[in-house]
């Protein structure tokens, strides 16, 4: 069974700064790994994880 828990974070000024960095680098991921499934027009998960590897997947920040 699947339980869902909705929480209100209460961070500090530098936890926020911290939360914030940390959610722009993981939508830079996506969108670094989007763009690699989308030139090579693979869309299975599966194909997605084995291209990165395979590449060795080196993200820009």
């Amino acid at each position: 069974m699947l339980c869902t828990l909705k929480i209100k974070l209460m961070p500090t000024l530098e936890q926020f700064h911290a939360l914030l960095e940390t959610m722009k680098r993981f939508n830079q991921a996506c969108n670094y790994i989007s763009e690699i499934a989308f030139r090579s027009r693979t869309f299975s998960k599966t194909k997605i994880q084995r291209l990165c590897i395979a590449k060795n997947l080196s993200i820009p920040w």
